[in-house]
């Protein structure tokens, strides 16, 4: 999803909307929405802060891992 559409669907669930009918509404996959909409639910607002997905290790860090 795009950070507009993401936008938008926070105003939907703050309008009360949930998870199904704002997917129909922006045309948008539902499962995607409904795993948004449980960070909403969790959040709020904050939901929309871009978090860091993949985890950086330093060289050191993975050739302990290894040995």
């Amino acid at each position: 999803m795009s950070e507009s559409q993401r936008e938008q669907l926070v105003d939907l669930f703050e309008q009360g909307l949930g998870y199904a009918a704002a997917a129909h509404r922006l045309g948008v996959g539902l499962y995607s929405v409904k795993r948004f909409e449980r960070r909403f639910k969790l959040h709020g607002r904050l939901c929309l802060v871009e978090r860091p997905t993949k985890q950086h290790f330093s060289f050191e860090v993975k050739k302990e891992v290894v040995d």
